[in-house]
């Protein structure tokens, strides 16, 4: 269901569903009496104001790991059709990656190492060992053992559709920026 500000009726800031039929656009019509206020959608994660603030589960989303079936025009695509900034293009061990900057926000890495299409966000965790625990007691499981990542040790799991995430530990923080991106890689540092 679909929901759209009523702007005509009382109370001013109301919002209305609308189903993706038939929807009454004038005055908001007859659904005016379902409607709920933002502030009181029931939400699963939603907090009472007496109760103690809650805090994100994951510090936050450091980078999207994208696949790619052909690594040099993707990367072209990226950077001639969308204007991306190259912050570093690395082969190693028979694998292409490049870190790209599209926006502010996560860092974007191309990969044809990774299985195209695939998007695989990496969400940067505090403790590792504790999130575990912690996401272990309520149900949670990873695809296995941890793996390695340049920045630390990195857990994969899928949520029930079968969407891929990532969370790891930056136990080498500067890692990426030095070892890919760094002068001692051969570029120049930027002016």
């Amino acid at each position: 269901m679909l929901f759209q500000r009523c702007l005509s009726g009382d109370p001013p800031d109301v919002i209305v569903p609308i189903s993706l039929g038939y929807h009454r656009r004038k005055g908001c019509g007859p659904r005016r009496n379902r409607a709920l206020s933002i502030l009181q959608t029931p939400n699963a994660n939603s907090r009472r104001s007496d109760a103690e603030p809650m805090a994100p589960p994951f510090a936050k989303l450091a980078y999207l790991y994208v696949g790619t079936s052909d690594f040099k025009r993707d990367l072209e695509y990226y950077t001639k059709v969308l204007g991306a900034e190259v912050l570093w293009n690395y082969n190693e061990f028979d694998a292409n990656v490049a870190g790209l900057r599209l926006a502010e926000g996560p860092q974007f890495l191309l990969a044809d190492h990774r299985p195209a299409p695939s998007c695989l966000p990496l969400f940067e965790v505090k403790d590792l060992k504790a999130t575990a625990k912690e996401l272990r007691a309520r149900g949670w499981k990873s695809n296995g053992r941890p793996v390695e990542i340049p920045p630390g040790p990195c857990y994969v799991f899928q949520d029930p559709s079968g969407n891929p995430i990532g969370i790891f530990e930056n136990a080498r923080p500067g890692l990426v920026a030095q070892a890919f991106g760094g002068v001692a890689r051969g570029r120049r540092p930027r002016s």
